[in-house]
Parts: structure tokens; C-alpha cells; sequence
């Protein structure tokens, strides 16, 4: 399926995962994780989907189980963190190939964190947007006296969660308790992460990413600050930045680009493009570097990404 429209991916046991994947040309591809109670048909799912095919990166986003397109034909419905932990491995393994970026929103972010515990070598870099981590007891600190009475005979009560009504109940509690990174000492995730956060999130507080950050074991990691905008950054400058930094990731993960540069005193100065298929060790482009040097003339000539000195580590080439 790639056509943008949706698929559902048949599960043993579950229903049906209902899911949108783009394919293209471009490594590495891009999953989007959203937050929660999010469904895939979100601005920013979109937004970014939109992008990603306008840059040949394959592209996938889906809906949690009991969520949107994933819900069982009899309407019965669990609201399971662990489950929706599965859900995000289950996309990575059966619906991509290769190296992936996630972008994960809200409590997408904190599932993007521990994917990457889970595959690291699946991984290319994460995105996080409004990362919300470890939030489950908050939101059961605010029950009533009744609601926390049906919470303990396993019932689902709804909590009010910014301007949206959200449903917890004590398996929530008990299964996202293991993975809340903010009480870990160290985290090892070592791809490169970009965290996108709003000065004023009262739903997911800067402070919280501010230490998930110092937990986190990568030498690469970039913070941008919002200050106008919400825990949502529905907004079209914070989808545009959110955008931006995935695709950016995704050039810096490219092979280094192999040239060849000659200084010169004389303007202007010449760059040598090649052929399809063609290396910068040509005949044509040596025999212009050595006239260009001859006369004074900056020169650079260079190899296409996947071509010549321009190749990953692994060999692995896009075309």
C-alpha cells in the first residue's frame, strides 16, 4: 500500500491495524508516532506525511489499537500502554525496511525513546514534539474519590486532559510504570535526537524533556524552544519546524560527499558537475581541473551521493 490511502494490517488476537504508508526512494524512511489518544488523520501526521513524499522519503503513520482505524469490529476496546508499545514495533518490523527516523508527538515521543531501547540498529534519529513521559499518575491524581474507587475495580474512567476528556484505568498504571525513562539514572540511546518543545506546555512541561535530555546517552542533541505555541504545536509554524527537523536529520544521516577542491586566485571559478553514473576521476573532469589550476581558476569537482567517494559505511545506495 502506498498509494496515501489506508490499510489495515491483520493481527492474531487484535484487531486490525490501520495504518498509511508512503513508499519512496529515499533512506531514511520516516514513521510517525502520535500522542495520546491521537489518531493518524492529525495535522501533524499529514503535515508530515505530505513532506515526506515531496522528498522521496517512504513514510508510514498508523493508529494505536482502540484508537481510530484499529479498533475490533464488536467496539470493545482495552486502552493498553503496553499494547500501544507493541503497536509501534509492529510497524517497524512488518510495515518498513531499513533505517528509520521517528517522530514521535507527546506520548509518541516517549514511545519513540523507548523503540529505540528496543531497535537500536533500526533507528536512525528521533523527533520528538511535545514529549510526554511518565504522565499516567498525574492524570490518576486528579480523580475523585469515585472515579479512583472504579479505577481499583479495573473499570476505564475518563480524566480531563487539557480541553479533551482521556480515558485511564489501573492497567495503564501498572504497565508504563517500567518504562518511565524520567526515573531512570542513564539512557541509552545514542542516535541523533531533536526535541521541539513550547516554553508554556502545560500538559508536558519543558522542564521534564530538559531532564530526559541529560539522561540520554547521544553526543547529538538539539533543543529548539517555542514560545508561541501549545502542548499541541497544531499551528502552521511549529508543523513547518517539526517538518523541517525530520528532513533535516535525514540529509545529515547521508553518506559524506566526496570532492576534490583547488584554490585559485582568479574569478569566477568552475565546478565540474558529471554524467549519470559518472565519477569525479573522469577524463573530463581532470582534464578541466588541470586548466583551471593552470589559469588560476577555484575548482571543485565532486561524486553524486551512492557514486564513487560519495558511499555509506555499508554500502547501502539509494540512487
Amino acid at each position: 500500500m502506498s498509494s496515501g490511502q489506508a490499510a489495515r494490517l491483520s493481527r492474531a488476537l487484535l484487531p486490525p491495524l490501520g495504518y498509511v504508508k508512503r513508499d519512496g526512494a529515499k533512506l531514511p524512511g520516516i514513521v510517525y508516532i502520535g500522542g495520546y489518544m491521537s489518531n493518524m488523520t492529525g495535522v501533524k501526521a499529514t503535515a508530515m506525511e505530505q513532506l515526506a513524499v515531496e522528498r522521496g522519503h517512504s513514510f508510514v503513520r498508523f493508529d494505536y489499537t482502540d484508537l481510530g482505524q484499529s479498533v475490533s469490529d464488536d467496539g470493545k476496546k482495552t486502552y493498553s500502554f503496553e499494547q500501544w508499545r507493541q503497536d509501534v514495533l509492529t510497524v517497524l518490523d512488518e510495515l518498513t525496511d531499513g533505517p528509520q527516523i521517528l517522530v514521535g508527538s507527546s506520548m509518541g515521543g516517549w514511545l519513540s525513546l523507548l523503540t529505540a531501547l528496543e531497535r537500536p540498529d533500526r533507528i536512525a534519529g528521533i523527533v520528538t514534539i511535545s514529549i510526554a513521559c511518565g504522565f499516567f499518575p498525574r492524570f490518576a491524581s486528579g480523580l475523585s474519590a469515585d472515579q479512583r474507587v472504579r479505577l481499583n475495580k479495573g473499570e476505564t474512567v475518563m480524566v480531563n486532559n487539557g480541553d479533551l476528556l482521556a480515558p485511564i484505568n489501573s492497567r495503564m498504571l501498572t504497565e508504563s510504570a517500567p518504562f518511565d525513562l524520567l526515573h531512570q539514572t542513564s539512557i541509552p540511546i545514542t542516535c541523533p535526537l531533536r526535541c521541539i518543545h513550547s516554553l508554556v506546555d502545560d500538559v508536558a512541561p519543558y522542564q521534564n524533556m530538559l531532564k530526559l535530555v541529560e539522561k540520554i546517552e547521544s553526543p547529538d542533541v538539539e533543543i529548539v524552544m517555542r514560545r508561541a505555541a501549545d502542548h499541541r504545536m497544531n499551528d502552521d509554524s511549529s508543523q513547518a519546524m517539526s517538518s523541517g527537523q525530520a528532513v533535516r536529520l535525514s540529509r545529515a544521516l547521508l553518506p559524506p560527499l566526496g570532492y576534490v577542491k583547488r584554490d585559485g586566485t582568479k574569478l569566477p571559478g568552475i565546478v565540474y558537475i558529471g554524467g549519470y553514473m559518472s565519477n569525479m576521476t573522469g577524463v573530463k573532469a581532470t582534464a578541466l581541473e588541470q586548466l583551471a589550476v593552470e589559469r588560476g581558476h577555484p575548482f571543485v569537482r565532486f561524486d553524486y551521493t551512492d557514486l564513487g567517494q560519495s558511499v555509506s559505511d555499508d554500502g547501502h545506495k539509494t540512487y
